[in-house]
């Protein structure tokens, strides 16, 4: 069980998104959650609504020890309804 940053939902890994920072330094969507280092997860369902949230919290920032100059929210947003967007049939 895992807990949603944006929300504070606690659900199943398969109902969450993973970010984690890549290997350039920028926080992107770990689609395979095979990526190594500390993660944070959003809702898979309701993905863009919890990452806005987290944003303005600087939930993700926080959860990832990371500053919040190395997420760029427009990106992350895109790259979630592309995700979602394959998730629905």
């Amino acid at each position: 069980m895992r807990t949603c940053v944006g929300c504070r939902t606690v659900r199943s890994k398969p109902e969450l998104v993973r970010l984690a920072r890549a290997a350039d330094g920028w926080v992107t969507i770990d689609a395979s959650a095979g990526m190594a280092g500390r993660g944070a997860y959003l809702c898979r369902r309701t993905a863009a609504e919890c990452l806005a949230m987290a944003l303005k919290r600087r939930a993700v920032s926080r959860s990832l020890r990371l500053g919040h100059d190395v997420i760029e929210g427009s990106a992350l947003s895109d790259q979630l309804s592309r995700l979602t967007a394959g998730d629905n049939p």
